[in-house]
């Protein structure tokens, strides 16, 4: 990692931004609260800053953790997510205008939100999605944002997620490579196919670098 870092210094100044907010969970059956707030910090303890060594760090504290279901939106928190969301990607946005690479340390997955809306205030950008699940579902079958965010960078649901300060969709779906889903399941999967989204499920994924592998070995 630091002779990538090192590497990267060269080029760019390296920020560090931390967004510990969990407002994109649901409340677990064993925890008050998600403890994913805590990982800016849990990472710092165990070495990633002196290991890249940042020439910057900023932290954007999250408003307090609750589970209001928004009528408007069938989202929880969509409130605190969409006034959270506009108040990380100011600083985003001003830290990109510096030329500084900027590595965002959330956090639940609601914080693609926050990327997206700052990148779009730049232009028009794509998004290499690799996750464990697809993260396009809709409020209808979930209605945590951690598991639509990506749904919601994409312009799918209600103008008030999907349309912040009027600059949605964030991310055109033609644009977005979503890779990884090891839950392979078509009804699931059926927003995802159905789009314009360069979708590559776990399972295709391990067959193309087993495949390669073997050819390889086969030369």
């Amino acid at each position: 990692m630091s002779t990538n870092s090192d590497s990267l210094h060269k080029s760019k100044k390296l920020g560090s931004i931390k967004c510990p907010s969990n407002l994109g969970l649901a409340r677990s059956s064993y925890a008050r609260e998600p403890g994913v707030r805590r990982l800016p910090e849990w990472l710092k303890k165990w070495g990633i800053h002196a290991a890249i060594h940042p020439d910057k760090t900023l932290r954007v504290e999250t408003p307090e953790y609750e589970t209001i279901l928004d009528p408007v939106t069938n989202v929880l928190n969509a409130d605190k997510i969409i006034s959270y969301a506009i108040k990380q990607s100011e600083v985003m946005a001003n830290e990109i205008d510096s030329g500084s690479f900027q590595l965002i340390l959330g956090g639940d997955c609601s914080l693609l939100i926050v990327s997206a809306i700052a990148f779009k205030k730049k232009g028009n950008f794509g998004r290499f999605y690799p996750d464990g699940h697809t993260d396009y579902s809709t409020p209808a079958e979930l209605h945590a944002a951690a598991g639509m965010d990506l749904v919601i960078v994409c312009g799918i649901g209600h103008p008030k997620l999907t349309n912040i300060l009027n600059l949605g969709p964030y991310i055109e779906e033609k644009n977005v490579f979503c890779v990884g889903n090891r839950e392979h399941d078509i009804e699931d999967e059926k927003l995802t196919t159905n789009s314009q989204i360069h979708y590559v499920p776990l399972e295709r994924l391990r067959k193309q670098v087993y495949d390669k592998l073997l050819c390889s070995l086969l030369k």
